[in-house]
């Protein structure tokens, strides 16, 4: 016996357990259930359709398409003003569009769909069509789609930004780096100095804040106004004699926000050929399946008000570090017990490391 020979008593009682989304997506599956259930299963409050549309977007209809979270309709997730260059067509802005543009009229508390702390490419409804596509082995959108890069000079300082998307563990994760450029014969003390205080004055870049609880130039030892003194030959050995941290083994050492789902390292590799070093900052963050616009990922680099729960990481092992790189290995040292931060050598590409000295 199947759910279409059952009795049409019988197959309302089963159904008076569900959710009304989940009757009417039962209704849809077949004319027999639908006939049986009625076209009252579709008499559904506003939320309940939002999930109806939901649960139709599991199953792999309009593949090219999002649920948006705030329009409550299936929709190309670019933002309007792209798909306009895109058809030619004057469309009336979507929602979701004006919340892609409320950070020049509105405050970051009220947002949930973008964040500051994130690449402004990475809009939720793209990262829920990157992940639908990845779901259902779908071309449309790679997360090699949400990839950039770009430069800027900051107090004489030329430093390169590059955005790398990748997918682990069903989760879509971002790697940012920042790469400053030292030339040879250039002192390294001077250059953290410069661009410590660059960073603070906020020189014509967003470059300060690396998530929503920390900053580069606040809360990193090793890029402190106030600690570079002690630089000597590249490298700050022993205690810093303004925090009494040893900087130099915060090198090259992955650390986790005890906040939000983001990892951070600072570390120093040489040039080809003897041109100097570049400093490299990286960040990696995991914004979560895309799936919902609750997940704690996500909200975790949300300024919403109230503020998210925190993602209580705080002495933890840096994860997002270890999902994206499957060979990184936790590290186990120190005399006070387990040090969780892995050490981290960055492989800087090629190219990028050619495109730094290019003018």
């Amino acid at each position: 016996m199947s759910l279409t020979t059952l009795p049409t008593e019988l197959l309302l009682t089963i159904t008076t357990n569900f959710h009304p989304e989940e009757t009417a997506s039962l209704a849809l599956t077949c004319h027999t259930l639908l006939h049986k259930l009625g076209a009252t299963s579709f008499s559904l409050q506003s939320p309940q359709k939002y999930n109806l549309l939901r649960l139709a977007s599991k199953d792999g209809i309009y593949p090219h398409l999002i649920v948006c979270p705030l329009c409550h309709v299936f929709h190309t997730p670019f933002p309007l003003d792209w798909w306009r260059r895109a058809v030619g067509d004057q469309i009336s802005m979507r929602l979701c569009e004006t919340s892609w543009h409320s950070n020049k009229s509105e405050s970051w508390d009220t947002i949930e769909i973008i964040s500051p702390e994130l690449p402004p490419q990475t809009h939720f409804n793209m990262v829920a069509a990157v992940m639908r596509c990845h779901r259902f082995g779908w071309p449309g959108f790679g997360p090699e789609v949400l990839n950039s890069g770009d430069r800027v000079e900051i107090g004489g300082w030329r430093i390169h930004r590059y955005h790398d998307f990748g997918i682990r563990g069903g989760h879509l994760l971002l790697k940012a780096e920042r790469l400053v450029w030292l030339k040879e014969g250039e002192n390294l003390a001077e250059a953290v100095e410069i661009l410590s205080k660059a960073v603070a004055e906020k020189k014509g870049w967003k470059f300060e804040a690396f998530c929503g609880h920390l900053m580069w130039a606040r809360d990193v030892g090793v890029l402190k106004g106030g600690c570079v003194a002690g630089w000597e030959g590249g490298i700050m050995e022993g205690e810093c004699g303004e925090c009494n941290r040893d900087h130099g083994k915060e090198i090259g050492r992955v650390k986790t926000c005890g906040k939000c789902y983001t990892d951070y390292a600072v570390a120093f590799v040489d040039m080809p050929d003897g041109k100097g070093k570049v400093c490299v900052l990286t960040t990696w963050k995991d914004l979560g399946s895309g799936e919902r616009l609750e997940s704690p990922e996500w909200r975790s680099h949300l300024r919403v008000k109230p503020p998210p729960p925190s993602a209580a990481r705080q002495g933890s092992p840096p994860s997002v570090y270890l999902a994206w790189d499957s060979f990184a290995v936790v590290a186990k040292e120190g005399k006070a017990g387990t040090d969780m931060s892995p050490g981290y050598d960055p492989l800087i590409r090629p190219q990028r490391l050619e495109t730094l000295t290019q003018q």
